[in-house]
């Protein structure tokens, strides 16, 4: 074949989806005749509807091939199609800090096929809302019906990695990923949650690598317990290979060592500081690494603050002088005072489950955000930035999630690391629990209760309570636990007030639940029904529960925070000469099993009746972290039970 027709047909090939060959990001624009665009019903449902959605990633090298700058533009043709849409695009904001890096931007309205408005980057006024300074530029004639197309060029700080997120809240009509480097540069791309029409080609010393998606949905606002984020379809990007020198960027292994470098960094020099800090801790004085470690945790979120632009100091003296650092520099006085007492100590390096899933076949920095830290000796971790969090316990974000195990490889006198994946485990739902006790005694006048209020939070069940009634005054600790304990009863009493566990800088109460005790006197769980006859609002006792009622088809496995489970006990003294009626409402029984056929998820509730005592006992678990789509119906009626059993209601009749 000639190869003047295989340009033909590659040029046919290439431009059927994507822009041409030419690609020019410093002339590139829009087509001199102005966009139409003719809604289908189903793009009426939506407020706004993506016509085209383009995005372009430019790496370019200097003439002698020593350094590779780097070029994002962004080509927009939104449909506008509500008054609300009208009212979300009809102002454009760039920040000042992109301002900086802004190359150009041009925007355009185009109604019935005319251009009814057109600006470009000199037309930004300056504006100041919520405290914080913008350039804007206002959209004039925009109405319903209406097309806003931009394109915007940036020139940003040149990483051989990154990501493209095609799916957000409106769909997306036709998008298209380019991504434009050095013919001598080959790049790795990779296509997350959904699957688009690819081409790869080099062409005058250019390397185009293109992919199509068309009719990409909306995120679906109704999908609750999802990862949102992580869900959208996206395309990841990173440099693998100069073609000549054979030169291959960076594997996982290469990676950890970088950042163990990095950690470490100044560490002989750091020593005297070090030696300071562990006295202060008196290190000497533990005897276990369990001590060490709990010890040095403590002492740092006791005196160090984090915050993201504390200024940069020489030394780790200077940080507890000024008592606050940024998070890269408290993360490394982790590391090294772990290292300076002996213990060891694994840096594991992953991201938010929310940002994404963490990929081990896809070497890539971008899912080296956050720093966690792995202790094998008592298997446990530490999660530096969790300030309220001690030993044991790390942000939700991270269970379940894989990560990058970094680990102390000694030589010698030359201390390394090696690298590999592994999961950071879900935590153990048998240590996630939360244990509710209610004793319910009804006035004589059958107007009022008292409720004796009995409950143990242990692990992730507590949310941060525990740390957050730690660091707050009296007056605040009353009203949050008062709030907390009344529930639905916002007319109750509270009295004989008991928090137990709660200090978080004791190394014992990480092993313990917090204990929450309190009686409560109300009228709000009973409802007069005539005489001789009440209802006692017995569901209400656990509080406000979740219902999920979507309607459409589940698109998205269900995710949640944190393996757990509420066991309520209800114990109500029946009042002498009153017989009851409804209890086989509180039977409910739904329970089901993941894949290897053990226990996943259920709600299951039952009675005893004697002839004083109603005993009520309601199991309510959610043992894995993920639940399939195929299940979802199973786990929607599981959440709805809590929430029918918040509903119920007990006849108490005179006999």
């Amino acid at each position: 074949m000639k190869s003047t027709t295989l340009l033909v047909i590659l040029f046919t090939a290439f431009t059927s989806f994507s822009q041409n060959l030419q690609f020019n990001r410093e002339t590139y624009s829009w087509s001199q005749t102005p966009p139409t665009f003719t809604p289908s019903e189903s793009d009426k449902k939506s407020a706004t509807v993506y016509v085209f959605l383009n995005k372009t990633v430019e790496y370019v090298m200097d003439a002698k091939g020593e350094s590779v700058d780097m070029y994002y533009v962004s080509h927009h043709l939104k449909f506008v199609n509500d008054d609300k849409s009208v009212e979300d695009n009809n102002k454009i904001y760039v920040s000042t800090s992109e301002r900086q890096n802004l190359l150009y931007i041009k925007v355009r309205v185009v109604e019935k096929g005319k251009v009814i408005f057109e600006a470009s980057e000199k037309d930004f006024i300056q504006v100041e809302e919520d405290e914080k300074k913008y350039n804007m530029i206002a959209l004039k004639g925009l109405a319903k019906g209406a097309l806003v197309e931009t394109i915007v060029g940036y020139k940003l700080d040149a990483e051989l990695y990154g990501y493209e997120t095609f799916q957000m809240g409106y769909p997306v009509k036709k998008a298209e990923y380019q991504l434009i480097t050095p013919g001598v540069l080959k790049f790795n791309s990779k296509v997350y949650n959904g699957s688009g029409t690819s081409i790869d080609t080099v062409y005058e010393d250019r390397r185009f690598s293109s992919i199509l998606f068309k009719d990409v949905p909306a995120v679906d606002d109704e999908e609750k317990y999802t990862l949102t984020s992580a869900n959208k379809l996206r395309v990841e990007y990173v440099y693998a290979q100069h073609m000549e020198s054979k030169k291959k960027y960076l594997k996982w292994p290469e990676m950890g060592r970088i950042f163990f470098d990095r950690m470490n960094k100044n560490y002989e020099k750091n020593e005297k500081d070090l030696d300071k800090i562990l006295s202060k801790v008196n290190i000497k004085q533990c005897k276990t690494d369990e001590e060490k470690i709990f010890a040095i945790e403590n002492y740092l979120k006791n005196n160090i603050g984090s915050e993201v632009n504390a200024p940069d100091v020489e030394t780790f003296a200077e940080v507890i002088k000024m008592k606050y650092t940024y998070p890269y520099k408290l993360n490394q006085m982790f590391v090294q005072l772990y290292r300076k007492a002996g213990v060891p100590c694994e840096l594991v390096l992953t991201c938010e489950k929310e940002y994404k899933r963490f990929d081990p076949d896809f070497d890539s920095w971008t899912y080296l955000k956050n720093m966690i830290l792995f202790f094998p000796t008592v298997n446990k971790f530490v999660d530096p930035q969790a300030t309220l969090y001690r030993l044991g316990q790390t942000s939700t974000d991270y269970l379940g999630q894989q990560g990058l195990f970094i680990k102390y490889v000694t030589i010698g006198d030359v201390v390394s690391a090696s690298a590999s994946v592994k999961t950071i485990p879900a935590n153990q739902p048998e240590k996630t629990h939360d244990v509710e006790n209610y004793t319910v005694s009804i006035a004589k006048d059958q107007a009022s209760s008292t409720v004796e209020y009995h409950r143990e939070m242990n692990g992730y069940a507590e949310q941060g309570m525990r740390g957050v009634y730690y660091i707050v005054d009296e007056a605040k600790r009353k009203e949050i636990m008062d709030d907390f304990v009344k529930g639905l009863a916002t007319d109750g009493k509270v009295s004989n007030m008991q928090v137990l566990n709660y200090d978080i800088t004791k190394r014992e109460n990480t092993n313990l639940p917090l204990i929450i005790k309190a009686n409560i006197s109300t009228t709000h769980y009973i409802e007069s029904a005539g005489d001789d006859k009440f209802l006692f609002k017995v569901g209400e006792l656990i509080g406000q529960q979740m219902e999920m009622y979507q309607t459409t088809p589940r698109i998205t496995p269900v995710d949640i925070a944190f393996a757990h489970n509420y066991q309520r006990t209800i114990t109500i003294n029946i009042p002498q000469g009153y017989k009851l009626k409804g209890l086989d409402k509180l039977n409910i029984s739904h329970a089901y099993n993941n894949a290897q056929g053990k226990p996943s998820f259920g709600f299951v509730s039952s009675y005893v009746l004697t002839s004083d005592k109603l005993v009520i006992t309601c199991n309510e678990y959610y043992n894995d972290l993920t639940y399939p789509v195929s299940q979802f119906e199973q786990y929607k009626e599981v959440i709805n039970d809590a929430a029918d059993f918040n509903k119920i209601s007990i006849l108490f009749e005179k006999e």
